[in-house]
């Protein structure tokens, strides 16, 4: 039986509604539905996800991960592997940059969350 917080994060991300983010990355526009974003300079967020394989804290830029609604499958298949203790690639695309920034959709409006930038 796996731990109480692997069947949490399951359900969690499972479930999670996506949410209508507007996301700037060194002025390129993205917008789209997503259950997840991360900002690093590490490579995994705690012990079992890995999902920005190549970050560095020395290149000056950050790597940016976003799991959007319709990758949810994947990524339940992602985390799946890796709470059971396999080795498993992050199956999305990340991207590197220096300045991002993310407004989210809430009750109908876009307001700005995160402004992230290395100086």
């Amino acid at each position: 039986m796996r731990p109480t917080h692997q069947l949490t994060i399951d359900q969690h991300y499972h479930d999670y509604p996506a949410r209508r983010l507007k996301i700037d990355i060194d002025g390129e526009e993205i917008s789209d539905e997503c259950i997840l974003w991360e900002a690093m300079n590490i490579r995994s967020v705690g012990p079992v996800l890995y999902v920005a394989s190549r970050a560095a804290t020395k290149d000056g830029r950050l790597d940016f991960v976003c799991v959007r609604g319709k990758d949810r499958s994947l990524f339940m298949k992602y985390l799946g592997a890796r709470q059971a203790g396999r080795r498993a690639k992050f199956p999305l695309p990340l991207c590197r940059f220096r300045k991002a920034k993310i407004v989210c959709s809430s009750h109908g409006q876009l307001q700005p969350i995160q402004t992230v930038a290395l100086l």
